[in-house]
C-alpha cells in the first residue's frame, strides 16, 4: 500500500509540497500551518504528529457552480491554485485567526481558519455573488486523515459518524480528529465510493447524494464536509464548520493499539452531541 501511493503520487509530481507555509495557529500541542499562496491547509499537527501532509496528502477546499462539472475547481494542500487567491494573512494564539481573500469565475471570497481553544480550530469560507447572475453553489472541504503513519500504525483510521449526522471521528492508535458543527444543511461524512478525498466535481455529488457512515469500520478512506446553497446576486453563502484534535503526548506502544484507539472513539460519543455556540 506505501509503495502504490507513494508510486502515485510520484508520478504526479505531488511527491513533496512546495514551501509555502507562511501563516501559523498554535497552542498547546496543536499546530495549523496555512499555505501563502493558495490559502489551503498545509499541516496539522498534534502532540508532534502530523494528520494530514502524510501519505497522499489531503487537505483541500473548492466550489462548483450550478451543479456544471466543468467549473469544479480545488485548492490543495499541494499547491494547486485554480481559485485566485489575493491575500493570506495573520496566525497567533488562542482567539486569532488566519485570514484567506480571493476570487472565482465572479465570484469573491473570504476564508478564515480561528483558534478557538488549544485543541479546536474554526474554519469559515464565505462565497459572495458578484457574478451578475443567481447562483447554487457546492463547496467542501476535504480531508484524508494520516495521523497513524507517526505512530506506525499506517494509513488506516477508525472511522464513525454521529447518530444526527452533524459530527464524525477518524482514529489512529491515541490520535482522534472529530469535524464537527457544520452549518445547517451541509453534508458530513467518508467518501461514499471510498476514495481519500473529493477530487472531481462527479465526486462532489456523490458526496452530497449521500455521505457514507463507515460505523466504526478501520479504512484508509477520507472525510469531508460540503454544502449546496443557493445565492441570489448581491447575497453571499457559507460552509463552516469546526476541527478538534486529541491525543496523547507519547503514542502508545504497538501492543496497546486497539484499546488505544478504542478509547477516543468511546470517550467522545458524549461529545458528539453537545452544540457549539
Amino acid at each position: 500500500m506505501i509503495r502504490i501511493r507513494t508510486l502515485a503520487a510520484a508520478l504526479l509530481g505531488l511527491a513533496v509540497v512546495p514551501a509555502a507555509q507562511a501563516a501559523v495557529l498554535s497552542a498547546g500541542s496543536l499546530v495549523v500551518t496555512v499555505r501563502d499562496d493558495n490559502g489551503a491547509i498545509a499541516s496539522v499537527t498534534n502532540n508532534g504528529i502530523e494528520y494530514y501532509a502524510q501519505g497522499t496528502f489531503v487537505a483541500d477546499y473548492g466550489i462548483q457552480i450550478n451543479g456544471d462539472n466543468t467549473t469544479f475547481a480545488s485548492n490543495t494542500i499541494y499547491g494547486a491554485s485554480p481559485i485566485t487567491v489575493t491575500s493570506v494573512a495573520g496566525g497567533g494564539g488562542v482567539g486569532d485567526s488566519i485570514t484567506v481573500i480571493g476570487s472565482y469565475m465572479g465570484l469573491e471570497f473570504s476564508r478564515t481558519y480561528t483558534l478557538l481553544s488549544a485543541d479546536t480550530y474554526r474554519t469559515v469560507t464565505t462565497w459572495s455573488n458578484t457574478s451578475g447572475a443567481d447562483v447554487t453553489l457546492q463547496l467542501f472541504d476535504t480531508f484524508d486523515p494520516d495521523q497513524g503513519i507517526d505512530q506506525g500504525l499506517g494509513f488506516n483510521t477508525i472511522n464513525d459518524v454521529n447518530a444526527d449526522g452533524n459530527a464524525l471521528t477518524a482514529t489512529a492508535g491515541t490520535e482522534t480528529v472529530m469535524a464537527f458543527n457544520p452549518t445547517l444543511g451541509s453534508a458530513l461524512g467518508f467518501q461514499p465510493d471510498f476514495a481519500l478525498g473529493i477530487f472531481t466535481g462527479a465526486q462532489l455529488d456523490a458526496f452530497l447524494a449521500g455521505p457514507y457512515d463507515p460505523n466504526g469500520a478501520d479504512q484508509d478512506i477520507g472525510y469531508s464536509i460540503a454544502r449546496s446553497v443557493f445565492v441570489a446576486v448581491g447575497d453571499s453563502g457559507q460552509l463552516a464548520f469546526d476541527q478538534t484534535f486529541t491525543g496523547a503526548a507519547v503514542p502508545a506502544p504497538a501492543g496497546l493499539v486497539l484499546l488505544a484507539a478504542a478509547a477516543p472513539v468511546f470517550g467522545l460519543r458524549r461529545v458528539l452531541r453537545r452544540k457549539v455556540a
